[in-house]
């Protein structure tokens, strides 16, 4: 009876051993490491296939995805445990953009420019630049000098220069595979892909397969066998080297190597690792789609720019002043009315800034027939938005601060004062090299209009909030987090 219940206890283990070893073949997860979100889902889509099963022969496998898919430029797979990783870079010459969305041609990573292929675009970086990740190298704004002409979606191929820190582990022995031949076709057992024959391990050639199972890894098979024996051999100083040179070459393609330099050396008892810098020529092309909002953020940032130095001086001189006539008279500070003469005179000092900015566009000239500009555009455009409702936003502030500050209940004083403020930046810019546009004193003018009527219903609002929204500290308050607002706009 005892040894009955070893039997079992002993079958039970072994059954459980080959259980687990067949388990730990099984691919159960995958991960694709890579940059393009088409390739990312390709793979994974193929390799979904070999779940729960055994890949024969990754090799072949990795041969045939990269024959049927020529913008892969390199493929390797690697199995860790029931996880099997994915690595590829991708290479497509030229973005082939189906969609009605525009690009700009940017930087996959920091590198120096070695070559730049443009189909189209306008090209902003030169050979031998240092470019970070995500600057633009061709972009698809196409300008006249400093004036946006037309959009298209940029194409292109970006060759740099980019530097890899690598780790090559070298053994100092290896063992290699002599094979004898049996000089006969004999019946074998293939387990996991390795063949055996008397419980050792063989290989054939010129195969059948007897008996197969799909179940499990393993099939009874005929062929001519031979007997494989490992022979240890210890590598040399120099076919270490050699070595070494040689995963390199086949991990970063050896036409691709500008220079590569050993930093640091580890002599270990079974291996050498190499700590190496690596200067690799590679396509750093990637593409970002342009935003509409783009424009008007550098129109801001340039317009900030320019300005801050003057707004800080200017700043620093009226708030010096203020307090200085304050203190001698004896006046109350009031906080937020402060802030907001402060930002009167930000708001006066960046409306100075863009009515004086250069204007190139050689075609433009003076137009002194009302609403012939604005109709030239079609509603909703990037140009109708830039020219006709930037306009109007441009001096809605205008007619807010001055009805705040005339106190007015007549929309005649600040709309006046917002036409006589607009004629004088036509005649001024007539006199600085630009155009007179009556249409730009038209909607000028509105703006400052509806300026008087958006200060008319805050006033209305006001006046009817609870007296504790009233109160000075409440309102300091609520001026600071604006002004701190700007502020982390501003920077």
């Amino acid at each position: 009876m005892l040894v009955e219940t070893y039997n079992y206890i002993t079958i039970f283990f072994i059954t459980s051993i080959l259980i687990l070893f067949y388990i730990s073949n099984l691919i159960l997860n995958i991960k694709v490491y890579g940059n393009n979100k088409y390739a990312n889902k390709y793979l994974y889509s193929h390799f979904n296939k070999y779940k729960y099963k055994i890949i024969d022969n990754k090799e072949n496998l990795k041969n045939k995805i990269l024959k049927d898919n020529k913008n892969l430029s390199y493929l390797e797979i690697k199995k860790n445990g029931t996880l099997l990783k994915v690595f590829y870079k991708y290479s497509k010459k030229y973005k082939t953009n189906k969609s009605k969305t525009l690009h700009d041609v940017v930087a996959l990573k920091d590198a120096i420019v070695l070559k730049i292929e443009s189909e189209e675009g306008e090209v902003q970086a030169k050979k031998y630049d240092y470019v970070k990740k995500g600057d633009i190298l061709i972009s698809g704004i196409i300008k006249n000098k400093d004036e946006e002409v037309k959009r298209v979606d940029a194409k292109g191929k970006v060759i740099g220069e980019v530097w890899y820190k690598v780790k090559i582990s070298v053994p100092k022995n290896y063992s290699s595979k002599r094979y004898i031949s049996l000089n006969k076709r004999r019946i074998f057992i293939n387990f996991l892909n390795k063949k055996y024959y008397n419980f050792k391990e063989v290989s054939s050639f010129n195969t059948n397969k007897i008996i197969t199972n799909t179940l499990f890894p393993i099939y009874i098979g005929i062929g001519d066998l031979h007997k494989i024996k490992y022979v240890n051999k210890n590598y040399k100083i120099k076919e270490i080297d050699k070595k070494k040179d040689e995963i390199i070459e086949n991990k970063f393609k050896k036409d691709n190597i500008i220079d590569k330099k050993v930093l640091k050396k580890y002599d270990y008892d079974s291996k050498i690792v190499y700590v190496v810098f690596i200067r690799i020529k590679e396509d750093i092309t990637s593409y970002k789609e342009i935003k509409w909002g783009d424009k008007m953020n550098g129109i801001i940032n340039s317009v900030i720019d320019e300005t801050l130095p003057m707004i800080i001086v200017s700043i620093v001189i009226v708030s010096s002043l203020r307090i200085c006539y304050l203190y001698k008279n004896k006046k109350h500070l009031t906080l937020y009315k402060e802030l907001f003469y402060l930002i009167t005179i930000i708001y006066v000092l960046a409306l100075f800034q863009i009515v004086t900015r250069e204007d190139t566009v050689s075609w433009s000239s003076n137009n002194f027939i009302p609403f012939r500009e604005i109709f030239r555009y079609r509603i909703g455009s990037r140009l109708f938005i830039k020219n006709v409702i930037g306009n109007i936003i441009m001096f809605l502030p205008f007619g807010f601060l001055a009805s705040y500050i005339l106190k007015s209940d007549n929309y005649k004083e600040p709309t006046i004062l917002a036409l006589l403020a607009s004629v004088t930046i036509e005649c001024v810019q007539m006199m600085i090299g630009r155009v007179f546009d009556i249409d730009d004193i038209i909607l000028n003018t509105f703006g400052g209009f509806i300026g008087f009527y958006l200060y008319r219903i805050l006033k209305y609002i006001g006046d009817r909030v609870p007296s504790i929204f009233k109160n000075e500290y409440f309102l300091d308050a609520i001026s600071i987090i604006i002004l701190l607002g700007l502020l982390a706009l501003i920077w």
